[in-house]
């Protein structure tokens, strides 16, 4: 067992947060409920709510949903959905990680960025480190997202890392889909529209990310 395995096991044991990654303008950690206040402000924008389920309406219901996701996920799968700090100021800017959506294997990447903070290369930035982390440190084959066809930013900020359209595929109950593909570092997307459960549906202990809304499009990377 590596100093760094003993050091984490502390953090667990002591209710410390973990550390995922560094960027060269971002920290990845895993959330705390501390957080929650800064979700509020994030999620406060209309265009952060546009494509994605609100947070609930009482605190202290979203505090618990906290409380019961640190414990359930971070505790059991050790990976999730973190929150992005802007390492010089120390603000929380948004949350991105991996969570595995009920119904499927797969791992799924999920991002939000504060409005204050967007365009600024920050998300790719993330995104793309914890794609890296992804393949190097958890050793996932594949990562898969979920975004609203009507989405443009997140969609462009998709291609931007690899992803281009090639087939079609049916999903049963729903209408004929669109499916991306695409190699770039030895990589294979896929991408295609689906349905997305409600967030009060939503149970922590079956790690799934509370997504965005009805009518997006499914994309899988294969590392």
């Amino acid at each position: 067992m590596t100093y760094d395995s003993y050091e984490k096991a502390y953090e667990r044991l002591a209710g410390l947060p973990w550390q995922i990654l560094k960027t060269p303008h971002l920290t990845l950690r895993e959330s705390t409920v501390s957080d929650v206040e800064d979700f509020y402000r994030i999620y406060q924008a209309p265009s952060i709510t546009k494509y994605m389920e609100r947070l609930f309406p009482d605190r202290d219901e979203e505090r618990s949903y906290m409380k019961d996701y640190i414990q359930k996920i971070y505790g059991f799968y050790g990976f999730g959905l973190w929150s992005v700090i802007h390492t010089v100021t120390g603000t929380v800017i948004g949350r991105a990680g991996l969570s595995v959506r009920e119904g499927y294997e797969i791992p799924e990447l999920g991002f939000v960025t504060e409005v204050a903070f967007q365009h600024q290369g920050y998300t790719y930035e993330i995104c793309e480190a914890i794609l890296r982390y992804a393949r190097d440190e958890l050793e996932f084959p594949q990562v898969q997202a979920f975004c609203h066809p009507e989405n443009t930013a997140s969609l462009h900020l998709l291609q931007k890392l690899g992803f281009t359209y090639a087939v079609k595929i049916f999903f049963r109950a729903f209408r004929m889909q669109d499916i991306l593909s695409v190699s770039q570092n030895h990589a294979k997307l896929i991408v295609g529209y689906c349905s997305l459960i409600p967030r009060s549906t939503i149970k922590p202990a079956t790690g799934i990310f509370s997504g965005c809304c009805v009518n997006c499009t499914y994309l899988v990377l294969s590392q």
